[in-house]
């Protein structure tokens, strides 16, 4: 019995050997080196918008909310709020982490020193969510971060080119849970909601029109017959109800992946949503059958130097440290999707536990985009005087604005100042405190904050009202 066990806990918590590489090494290989384009994406848009969201002029700086943090908090402050920063959080600091993110996301791309450059780019992403407030809120955000953490576990400690890149099962398995989160926690929240455009098959009535950022696509999607636009909220749910329970059944992935790949395509052409469909049509990869990318596997064979590039087989010790963390992952997603499914005062208090040890990594997170759909666009427009007689607006890159300008693609691309306009917009001023700093930069002139909209209508020159 003790041998039986031990055979199990090598086979999920231990990397394959050369002799036993299975088919999914080149599905494996794949799938990392699209995290680390991800990874790229996501810095490269970051980048140019540093200076403006969190510079020392920019709208949410962070060297002064570091010192709230700091003077809050105390000795606490390394544990509750985990980051680079504390080191120095001047732009260029800010410039440099987003820099050594890229860095690490092109390294795991080439499978070059993958592990390392994981948690590199996992720490470097966790510093900018650590003090990114509304502007790093979202749930691509929290979504690269958990999938980096999985990689974490997934990817073997030792692994170095050019042996065959195998993922662990244990973290195979976390990645097809969270893509189960993932979608069946966006279907859940639109049921549960009780929105009545969800009920009624009427949501994409709406939607095109009222999303944050719709592309041309979109435009055209909104014209749809009114019986397409029902049909196609039947697929969503359906999508995201029923399918998401045949990722656990093997034989019945491919079924599973077909809808899913369709629906996030369609998401992706008619809005923009930064690098979140991506993301999601990442974890689906894993749904694809190992013989579909066959060709992509690594030959052993054609190697003469094969046996130099098996790894040694780890002993079970080094898959005990991983077997840990994961139980701690697990038992976190699990509550946070018992939270998605509204039992917030039923989960257990040792995965209430597991959920605040993990809460400062930001480790795991749930999901369930457009619980509730918008029937209105309210739009907030700023317009800047400097004689209080002519007024002119402050135009945004990507955000709907001008009636005679046809929506913009910026995916994946995110402009976070857009996005959270549209949020403001729906909600009361206190809910965007942020606001009130960005106005009061508009006229200060910060050069930082007026490369977040399209133009400076007053060419450099101070307004005195807003």
């Amino acid at each position: 019995m003790i041998k039986r066990i031990a055979s199990l806990l090598r086979r999920w918590l231990l990397p394959t050997s050369l002799p036993e590489l299975p088919l999914s090494a080149g599905r494996d290989a794949l799938f990392v080196r699209l995290l680390g384009l991800l990874y790229v994406v996501a810095f490269a848009s970051l980048w140019p918008q540093i200076a403006g969201l969190f510079g020392n002029q920019g709208i949410l700086p962070t060297q002064m909310f570091l010192g709230s943090v700091a003077h809050t908090l105390g000795s606490r402050k390394y544990l509750m709020l985990p980051t680079l920063f504390w080191l120095s959080s001047d732009n260029t600091a800010l410039q440099l982490v987003c820099g050594l993110g890229l860095c690490a996301g092109l390294a795991i791309g080439a499978l070059r020193l993958v592990w390392p450059m994981l948690l590199v780019a996992w720490l470097c992403h966790l510093s900018f969510l650590s003090v990114g407030g509304a502007f790093l809120s979202f749930q691509w955000d929290a979504l690269l971060s958990e999938i980096g953490v999985i990689a974490l576990v997934a990817v073997p400690l030792r692994y170095r080119t050019p042996q065959p890149l195998v993922l662990v099962q244990i973290g195979r398995w976390l990645f097809v849970w969270l893509l189960f989160r993932l979608l069946f926690g966006s279907g859940w929240v639109k049921l549960a909601s009780g929105d009545p455009t969800w009920r009624d098959l009427t949501a994409l009535h709406y939607h095109f029109e009222t999303q944050p950022l719709p592309t041309i696509l979109g435009y055209y999607a909104h014209q749809l017959p009114s019986g397409i636009k029902q049909a196609l909220v039947v697929f969503a749910l359906l999508c995201e109800t029923l399918v998401p329970f045949l990722v656990f059944w093997p034989k019945m992935r491919v079924v599973a992946l077909v809808p899913t790949v369709l629906l996030q395509l369609g998401i992706a052409l008619t809005g923009n949503y930064g690098y979140f469909n991506w993301l999601a049509l990442l974890l689906a990869l894993l749904l694809v059958p190992p013989s579909w990318l066959e060709r992509l596997r690594p030959n052993p064979a054609a190697d003469d130097d094969a046996e130099s590039h098996q790894p040694a087989r780890p002993s079970l010790l080094y898959g005990l440290p991983r077997l840990a963390i994961s139980t701690l992952l697990f038992s976190a997603s699990l509550g946070h999707f018992l939270w998605t499914l509204r039992f917030r005062t039923d989960v257990p208090r040792p995965i209430h536990q597991a959920m605040k040890l993990v809460a400062p990594l930001q480790a795991v997170s749930h999901y369930g985009p457009f619980a509730s759909m918008t029937q209105s666009r309210p739009e907030l427009v700023i317009e800047g005087s400097i004689d209080g007689q002519t007024w002119r607006e402050y135009p945004f890159r990507y955000k709907p604005g001008d009636l005679q300008r046809s929506p913009r693609w910026n995916a994946p691309h995110q402009p976070r100042l857009d996005w959270q306009m549209w949020f403001a917009a729906l909600g009361r001023p206190s809910d965007s405190p942020w606001l009130e700093i960005l106005l009061l930069r508009l006229l200060e002139g910060s050069k930082d904050v007026l490369w977040l909209f399209e133009s400076d209508p007053f060419a450099g020159r101070k307004p005195r009202y807003l």
